[in-house]
């Protein structure tokens, strides 16, 4: 609770203040440390801590778009790593990106999560994505994800498919709107058990500026007939010309969710 009152306080102060004077200057490095949490829930959770590096291999510009889209609009090869711990779970990931000189990509990542349960069950997901970016603000891809669960009887695992599509709009006074959609398709095995599925998504972000943003998401299981709704809002505050802080919320609109708002605090270094 102390967290999400504190990440709240810090999300009206970012959006009640402007940022200090800094230089937009082009990074190779970044470094992010994050949490994130819930309040106003019916149920108790843990606070969800993790860290990131990311390295691209071509300086990415932060004078392009918002700060939070930068690393996509750079449209550049890229490395990372990220380390993750709460709700009773350990995450460990690697993800990379190859991009070509005529703007097709091939990424790839690979994470693994230790559970706290009985059997010490463990969760290994690979993801394999190959797309193409149509022009500077718009990408097309394919994804092949795979999610192998171990250590439970008789070793459960769902594979995906997906087609998705980004776009972001770039408007007058650093305005702009990003828009998502993705259709996938996923086939869960349990040792006689089969059970496959379809679903739609799709998530849009107004920027009034280069630092706030204000969303709506939506996404359906066409065969579970599931429909979710639900808003976000996200602030990018500018500390200093190498060091932000973001703070986001988001909260389910739909009729059976309860009265819960997600908090997240970002501190982010780019050098």
């Amino acid at each position: 609770m102390k967290f999400t009152q504190t990440a709240l306080a810090v999300l009206l102060g970012c959006v009640s203040f402007s940022s200090f004077a800094t230089n937009d200057k082009p990074f190779q490095h970044q470094v992010s440390i994050s949490a994130a949490d819930s309040v106003n829930s019916d149920y108790d959770s843990d606070t969800f801590w993790s860290a990131s590096y990311q390295y691209y291999f071509s300086p990415v510009s932060q004078e392009k778009g918002p700060y939070a889209l930068n690393s996509w609009l750079a449209q550049t090869s890229e490395l990372g790593a990220t380390i993750a711990s709460g709700s009773d779970s350990r995450n460990y990931g690697l993800n990379g990106k190859y991009v070509t000189d005529s703007k097709w990509f091939i990424s790839a990542s690979y994470l693994m999560s230790d559970l706290d349960a009985p059997r010490n069950p463990s969760i290994d997901r690979y993801g394999v994505s190959v797309g193409y970016y149509l022009d500077d603000w718009t990408s097309i891809s394919l994804s092949y994800d795979r999610i192998e669960f171990n250590e439970l009887l008789s070793d459960p695992e769902t594979t995906g498919y997906a087609i998705n599509a980004s776009k972001y709009f770039s408007f007058e006074n650093d305005s702009g709107l990003f828009l998502r959609g993705s259709f996938a398709y996923a086939d869960f095995e349990h040792g006689e058990f089969n059970d496959d599925s379809t679903s739609l998504s799709i998530s849009s972000d107004y920027y009034f500026n280069k630092s706030w943003s204000v969303g709506l998401n939506y996404s359906r299981n066409n065969d579970k007939n599931d429909e979710l709704y639900g808003i976000q809002t996200s602030y990018f505050w500018r500390i200093t010309d190498s060091m932000s802080l973001v703070a986001d919320l988001s909260k389910a609109l739909e009729s059976n969710s309860d009265d819960a708002i997600q908090v997240g605090l970002n501190l982010t270094g780019r050098f």
